[in-house]
């Protein structure tokens, strides 16, 4: 059997009124959540720049001649086990999010999960949609990812048992974080547009300039460093090839002493021969 949006049943719900005061958008199932929450998820994703952070999704599932998820509060993963390019949900946080859930949100339930991708953009992995189907597998749950590097985030649903992008309509229970860029990525069976983008430049990524140019002159001081050390090595190597070994001056001094002394012999073996045929020849 599909997991689909499509799926969901009015017995499941809870009768309310759609919380906002315009009309909806559109009369299928959709996202609504506080803008708040979202607050919370991106302060919790900037905490951590080069691993993922994940946690879950609290809330109600409401009808309002169609069904409409209404997210008003989320609890961090605290003791997941966080890595660059994935996220693993413990047994130890599963103890601590259900302790969370029935301390502070005792009416609530658990609606869906989120979790971060620091600079690899908005999708979901195969170990994402591993944890979408043994965790969050209800049809009216949801999955949302945040980029902390790029300040780009979506919502997933599900339909016909895949999770695809979706928009979500937000109630403004507080300023939106001035360091955010919100993209809405809403969805679309031929292509995803891109709206409401404001251009704000966060703070953090300031600071991560500034550390990156500091990393890379220490590189380059580094580098300096050892090839002047490495053409020190190579002068003194050839100032030793220059210089002869002991041994071997010690044997050319004594090649050159021997040499001398069969000269010097020479010398007086013909001085005695020349001085012998003078007396022979008087």
């Amino acid at each position: 059997m599909s997991i689909d949006i499509s799926s969901i049943k009015k017995e499941d719900c809870i009768s309310d009124q759609f919380p906002l005061d315009r009309i909806r958008s559109r009369q299928s199932f959709q996202v609504v959540i506080k803008r708040s929450v979202l607050n919370r998820m991106k302060i919790h994703g900037r905490s951590s720049m080069n691993a993922e952070v994940c946690g879950v999704l609290v809330g109600k599932l409401f009808w309002d001649s169609s069904p409409f998820l209404y997210i008003d509060a989320c609890i961090e993963g605290k003791y997941s086990d966080y890595r660059v390019a994935s996220v693993t949900f413990t047994s130890k946080t599963w103890d601590y999010i259900h302790e969370e859930l029935s301390g502070k949100y005792p009416d609530s339930k658990i609606v869906g999960w989120y979790h971060t991708h620091p600079g690899f953009g908005i999708f979901l992995s195969g170990m994402d949609m591993f944890i979408n189907e043994n965790f969050f597998n209800f049809p009216w749950q949801t999955a949302y990812v945040y980029d902390p590097r790029a300040e780009q985030a979506g919502f997933f649903i599900w339909q016909d048992s895949k999770m695809k992008l979706d928009t979500a309509e937000v109630i403004e229970d507080e300023p939106e974080n001035e360091n955010t860029t919100i993209m809405t990525l809403p969805l679309s069976d031929d292509k995803k547009q891109v709206n409401n983008i404001s251009v704000k430049l966060p703070i953090w990524k300031n600071e991560c300039l500034i550390e990156n140019t500091s990393i890379a002159l220490f590189c380059i001081f580094l580098i300096a460093v050892i090839g002047w050390v490495y053409m020190k090595c190579i002068c003194k190597n050839e100032e030793c090839k220059s210089i002869p070994a002991p041994s071997t001056v010690l044997v050319s001094k004594t090649i050159i002493r021997i040499d001398s002394s069969i000269q010097d012999e020479r010398k007086l073996n013909d001085r005695t021969i020349k001085l012998l045929k003078e007396k022979v020849s008087k």
